[in-house]
């Protein structure tokens, strides 16, 4: 993986996120991809359980913003320092996340394995 190829990936994964758009987010990913929600949850698989995982995200978010730092590129991984903010459709509560995630990716461009690291921040009304 190069610095370049880290960087458009992380882009198309703002912007799948963002827009909420579930197929943008599982063509991310390998068609036997792993992807770690917690570093203590089992594995979204495939493109199928990937899919499902992100279809959830329509439902329960909106005014999404999401913002990226990449560390490092080492290899076949890229290490990116992230944040994002959204609001709690039901709730309106405002969200806000900070984390690392690991991406592992294939010659083809495509991540084959994906953790997170993250907290939460929840509380307030999103104006």
């Amino acid at each position: 993986m190069t610095l370049e190829t880290f960087e458009r990936w992380l882009a198309r994964y703002k912007s799948a996120w963002e827009e909420r758009d579930p197929q943008a987010a599982t063509a991310l990913f390998a068609h036997d991809a792993r992807y770690y929600e917690t570093p203590f949850s089992e594995p979204f698989t495939g493109h199928d359980g990937i899919r499902r995982y992100w279809e959830e995200v329509p439902h329960y978010q909106r005014n999404i913003r999401f913002d990226y730092t990449i560390l490092a590129v080492e290899g076949i991984f890229g290490y990116s320092h992230w944040s994002a903010t959204f609001e709690r459709i039901q709730s309106g509560e405002a969200v806000r996340l900070d984390g690392i995630l690991q991406v592992e990716m294939n010659e083809d461009g495509l991540c084959t394995d994906f953790r997170e690291w993250w907290h939460r921040l929840e509380g307030g009304k999103v104006r």
